[in-house]
This record gives structure tokens, C-alpha cells and sequence, in this order.
């Protein structure tokens, strides 16, 4: 069995307030999101990516429940703590940098929170992206059956991308094709003729 402040049960403690906020309910997240930052908070775990998540997801269940303030201040400590684990230009500081600015605008510090969203910008500019400049196109053709039914066919490809991130607890790349085809049947009202 596991100690009671082991990393892993906080982990569950998060999954199941993810889990309570997807449902709704939103005090039953907090209340596991709560349990499991004091579990981190104890741990070896208070500096982790991981912790960094909790903090996200805390601070964006005490945003939907109006509580800006609180959520500014638990983004702003999430923004610090990314900034301590992704030293430089990184997506995870990219995106707290963007939620605080999010917080900061609606909380009506609007000069704070375009300053964060610009440094977002910013830096997400100097990231760039390992491929998001692949061709997309799309194919329809269809037939007019008589004056109130057509059928429409189609093809769309949407490119490859590629795409890779390290949140410090398990790497991830890979890549992802987008193809779909369509058919439509195509009801026909005329609205120029009327008796």
C-alpha cells in the first residue's frame, strides 16, 4: 500500500476532480483538487509539472465559479512555477501566460492582462511549430436531382502536422493525418415564388 501523502494518490485525487468537474460538479472537484495541491504541497511532488497542472485546473474551476480573484492569484503561482521548470520559450509558459492574462482582463486590469497575453504572443512566435504549414483543400461536386433535391459529394484534407511536448513527465511526439469525405442531401425551397 502507498502512504497517505504519496505522489500517486494525489494524481488519483486529481483525475477524480477532473473527472467531478466534466459531471458538473464543480464543488466536488474543488474539494479533490484542494485535497490533492495540500498532498503536493507535502510532498516532493510541490515543484512537478504535475503540481503545475492541479494548479491549472484549480484555478480554472475557481474561474468558472467567478472567483477571479482567487484564480488570478493561483495563475499567477502557476505562471511562476512554469517559468521555474521550462526555463526560456515554452508552450506550458506560453499557455499560463495566456490564461493569466485571460484572469487579469476579466478582473478588469486590462494593461496587466494585454501585457501577458502579448508576451504570450510573443514568445509562441519564437517557438514557432515543427510543421503547420501543409496544404489543405477541399473537393465538393454535387447533382441537381429536380428543382427541390440535390445531392453533394466531397472530399477535404486538411494536411499532416506534426507535433511534440515534454511536460517533464513523459515525452510526447507523433504526428496526425486529417482526411473526411462527405455526402449531403440538399433539400430545395424556393423562397422567390409565392401564390
Amino acid at each position: 500500500l502507498l502512504p497517505a501523502d504519496h505522489p500517486h494518490i494525489g494524481m488519483s485525487l486529481l483525475n477524480l476532480g477532473n473527472a467531478l468537474g466534466a459531471q458538473g460538479n464543480f464543488a466536488g472537484a474543488e474539494t479533490n483538487y484542494a485535497a490533492a495541491l495540500e498532498l503536493f504541497e507535502r510532498s516532493s511532488a510541490a515543484g512537478s509539472p504535475l503540481f503545475a497542472i492541479l494548479q491549472n485546473n484549480l484555478a480554472t474551476l475557481l474561474s468558472q465559479r467567478g472567483d477571479l480573484t482567487a484564480a488570478a492569484a493561483l495563475r499567477q503561482k502557476n505562471l511562476d512555477l512554469r517559468r521555474k521548470l521550462f526555463k526560456g520559450d515554452h508552450p506550458d509558459v506560453a499557455f499560463s501566460l495566456i490564461q493569466q492574462g485571460i484572469v487579469l482582463a476579466l478582473l478588469r486590469d486590462l494593461d496587466r492582462g494585454e501585457a501577458r497575453l502579448r508576451e504570450a504572443l510573443a514568445m509562441q512566435e519564437r517557438m514557432g511549430s515543427s510543421n503547420d504549414t501543409d496544404t489543405t483543400y477541399t473537393v465538393r461536386g454535387g447533382y441537381r436531382f429536380n428543382p427541390y433535391f440535390a445531392l453533394e459529394l466531397g472530399y477535404y484534407d486538411l494536411g499532416q502536422y506534426a507535433f511534440s511536448n515534454n511536460d517533464g513527465v513523459v515525452p510526447i511526439t507523433g504526428s496526425a493525418k486529417a482526411k473526411s469525405y462527405g455526402i449531403s442531401m440538399v433539400g430545395i425551397l424556393p423562397m422567390n415564388q409565392f401564390d
